[in-house]
């Protein structure tokens, strides 16, 4: 099956973010009829690729300092059974605001 991730970016020059490395974000996530599901707009949420969702890969194409807004299908978010605490509703499609704060390697 093909992967669809729709993405608004504010762009910024630099090296751009490999799945092992580091990120600190700050991050809103809400399902599509606006209701918020998880935040940090602090910056500290520090986590590598590989341990959230797939449909955060995208981020590999963005640098620090970039924002950017993705919508994420069902299939690259919480699938068919949604989030293990409930939150997330199965086959709910994603809407992030994300801003990667920093990289490290």
């Amino acid at each position: 099956m093909d992967r669809y991730v729709l993405a608004k970016v504010l762009l910024v020059i630099g090296t751009a973010i490999d799945l092992g490395p580091t990120l600190k974000a700050k991050y809103t996530g809400r399902t599509l009829d606006g209701t918020s599901f998880d935040s940090n707009t602090d910056g500290t949420f520090s986590t590598i690729l590989l341990q959230v969702i797939s449909g955060w890969e995208v981020l590999t194409k963005f640098t620090k300092g970039a924002k950017v807004r993705i919508f994420i299908p069902s299939s690259e978010g919480y699938g068919t059974t949604g989030s293990s605490t409930g939150t997330i509703p199965p086959n709910a499609c994603l809407d992030f605001d994300i801003e990667i704060v920093d990289v490290t390697n």
